[in-house]
């Protein structure tokens, strides 16, 4: 009997494209069997160079609430195409339902079924041959049957998923084999591609093309992109920085179109449009997947204020996908270009303080949307506004990355982030626009915050530049400013940070980063006041979350004690650095500049947005804060939403009223926090307007901001 323990000596890397018989020598099986799979590896590498793993259009999937039923359709899996006539397996709510292909060796002795289908009808086995009453081949069948899990060998198509009592696919539909790309249509390139086909198996490629992992890519100047087309030739690179801001029954989509792709100075793809599509429970699979809301053709039209997709249900997932084409139709479905948000009601939270209850705890009472809650809970997590704030990586007012918030040394994805270097950017916290409304009526404080980004009854001064509210996001340093060698405020970990320089020298190394940076300005301070206020309702900071690092050290500690201690952290010994919303040492460690706010010779309260100085010239004046300086533990504040938090009355104690020190001084600046050794002066409220602009001192640092 034949042996068929030997099979073939294929080696894709070895990149053969035929075999060469000699004469005179033996015909061996094992050549035989590789010239096979040498040709099989070629027809399947051209299939998956221009169309992905996917089922053609056309087929049916149901779900009857037990049994998911597949019919009448091709799938296309690693280059290899399988007819499915019908399929069926029972599922449950909440499981998966996979393609399971696999190779299945076939002898005389072997059930052959139809097509492959491991639940198709029996065909008649005819390998043996009768003339020589001998097997003298065997075969390899491609067969296929539906699971719920990926399990031994064998290659998966995921078919989607069972949930809430509905089939939701997930696995991408093709048009039809026709539409694909045509790789002759890449014109000289193709030519180079049959000239040089060694390099362009490799990883570098040549001229910006690759066929690499199984995948033809090309080069656009950063990243190897996946030639995945609709019509024929090289699509657009992906969309730039897509973005989903969501709203009460809508959802603003944010994206910049590609450039053409341009390689060694030849054109491959011109952007002709970018269509956005949006379908219900899955992400459309192409740009027919669905209904289209856009065929954008005017390249930047959506990148500042976005789509508006209005109309939406509240708490429904909708789901989205950038599709880019070029002006030869070729179309990019990379999976990077999708999006998804939830639309929810917008919510005010809000806090009534009784100004006349020395009480720091019982003062406070929730209000609005945030009755029920508990102060200090972690419940607030999820909820809105605190639920979208997030650590990153930001350079050049653009986020490189986002930082896991539970260890901020690792990226979202748990690979490890650069927090240190500095040359992925600096490590800073993204606040949403938030509208905050401060206001006293009687003896009776109020504090409210909103994400409504359009209510007329709250003030959005913490995202403004030049109009109100102008800003989407308002990025605060995670870390004390450190200086670099290019005098440039840095936030970074491990740093000792920079103290012992004026506000204006801290307020010049901040601008060097760029357009929008600056030292943290009064009202985006302000907005921190107000959200420590919402989530702890406590007016003694210090006993709600930590002391911070503030008794009996004798001098500032570095940068990144807090990394792997969540966004919030707080204890008693006041020798650990707190974090509140992820800044480390919001209070403690180092006092910090403030700027856009300046007290004038009759203590009248000026603040800005932008334009800051050391004498308040250009500023708006709030009215003034005091007739005579002040200072002392604070009972009241000034208690309207352009003054905030500064000193109005100064009856309290550390354990009484807001139970932290604070100044009102004439023609001076502000500075927060407090420092190492400062114990209980120090917290959420020490806001000291008390020092001109020639000061400096080993207790005195910035916080870098852009806006």
């Amino acid at each position: 009997m034949p042996d068929f323990s030997y099979k073939s000596k294929f080696n894709k890397e070895a990149n053969f494209v035929s075999i060469r018989f000699g004469a005179d020598a033996p015909l061996l099986e094992t050549e035989l069997n590789e010239m096979q799979d040498i040709q099989r590896h070629r027809l399947k590498s051209a299939l998956k160079a221009i169309v992905q793993d996917g089922l053609l259009a056309g087929g049916s999937l149901t779900y009857d609430g037990s049994k998911f039923i597949i019919e009448n359709t091709d799938a296309i899996i690693d280059g290899e195409v399988y007819h499915i006539s019908h399929l069926e397996i029972t599922v449950s709510d909440g499981e998966d339902v996979y393609l399971k292909v696999w190779e299945k060796d076939i002898s005389y002795q072997s059930t052959i079924k139809k097509y492959g289908n491991e639940q198709e009808v029996t065909i008649p086995n005819e390998i043996f041959d009768e003339r020589v009453n001998q097997e003298t081949s065997r075969r390899v069948a491609l067969v296929y049957d539906l699971t719920k899990v990926k399990d031994g060998n064998g290659k998966f198509l995921k078919l989607g998923r069972i949930s809430g009592g509905s089939f939701i696919k997930e696995v991408q539909e093709i048009a039809n084999l026709t539409e694909l790309a045509d790789i002759s249509q890449l014109g000289s390139l193709k030519d180079d591609l049959d000239e040089h086909k060694a390099e362009i198996t490799t990883e570098e490629g040549r001229h910006g093309l690759r066929y690499w992992n199984d995948k033809l890519e090309f080069f656009d100047g950063s990243d190897w992109i996946e030639i995945k087309t609709g019509g024929g030739g090289v699509p657009p690179s992906n969309v730039i920085n897509p973005s989903i801001i969501v709203g009460n029954s809508q959802l603003t989509i944010k994206w910049d179109d590609p450039e053409d792709t341009v390689v060694d100075g030849q054109t491959i793809s011109t952007w002709a449009g970018t269509k956005l599509v949006r379908k219900a429970g899955s992400y459309p699979t192409n740009e027919k997947d669905g209904i289209v809301l856009v065929d954008n053709k005017v390249r930047g039209a959506y990148f500042s204020t976005g789509f508006v997709d209005s109309g939406l249900t509240n708490g429904v997932t909708y789901y989205y996908q950038l599709f880019p084409y070029s002006d030869q139709g070729a179309v990019n479905r990379n999976e990077a270009n999708r999006l998804s948000g939830t639309p929810q009601p917008y919510k005010i939270y809000g806090v009534a303080i009784d100004l006349t209850n020395s009480n720091p705890e019982t003062a406070v009472t929730y209000t609005d949307d945030a009755v029920g809650m508990t102060g200090g809970s972690s419940a607030w997590d999820s909820m809105a506004i605190f639920k979208d704030i997030k650590p990153c990586v930001l350079k050049n007012g653009v986020v490189q990355y986002y930082l896991d918030p539970n260890d901020f040394t690792k990226k979202v994805d748990g690979t490890p982030a650069d927090i240190e270097s500095g040359n992925d950017g600096d490590v800073m916290i993204e606040i949403p626009k938030t509208g905050f409304l401060i206001s006293t009526v009687g003896n009776i404080l109020t504090v409210k915050v909103t994400d409504n980004p359009n209510n007329p009854n709250f003030k959005y001064y913490a995202h403004t530049r030049v109009t109100e509210g102008d800003r989407d996001k308002l990025y605060i340093g995670a870390y004390l400013g450190w200086k670099d060698g290019s005098n440039k405020l840095r936030s970074l970990s491990g740093k000792t940070p920079t103290a012992s320089q004026t506000i204006g020298t801290f307020r010049t190394q901040a601008k060097a980063n760029g357009s929008g940076y600056d030292l943290v300005s009064f009202y985006p301070l302000t907005l921190l006041q107000c959200l420590y206020l919402i989530r702890y309702k406590n007016l003694d900071s210090q006993t709600a979350l930590g002391r911070g690092y503030v008794d009996g050290n004798s001098a500032a500690t570095n940068t990144g004690g807090t990394n792997a201690k969540g966004m919030f952290f707080g204890e008693t010994t006041g020798k650990q650095q707190m974090k509140f919303l992820g800044i480390e040492d919001f209070w403690g460690n180092l006092r910090w500049w403030i700027d856009g706010l300046y007290s004038d010779a009759n203590r009248n309260i000026m603040t800005a947005f932008k334009d800051f100085n050391d004498t308040g010239s250009g500023y708006t004046n709030r009215g003034q804060g005091a007739t005579s300086d002040i200072y002392g533990y604070m009972s009241k504040p000034q208690g309207f939403t352009e003054a905030g938090f500064v000193l109005k009355e100064n009856n309290g104690s550390e354990t009484t009223y807001f139970c932290d020190y604070a100044y009102l001084s004439t023609s001076r600046l502000p500075y927060f926090g407090g420092n190492w050794n400062f114990g209980s002066r120090a917290g959420a409220f020490y806001l000291s307007v008390y020092h001109d602009a020639s000061y400096s001192d080993s207790h005195l640092g910035g916080r870098l901001m852009y806006l």
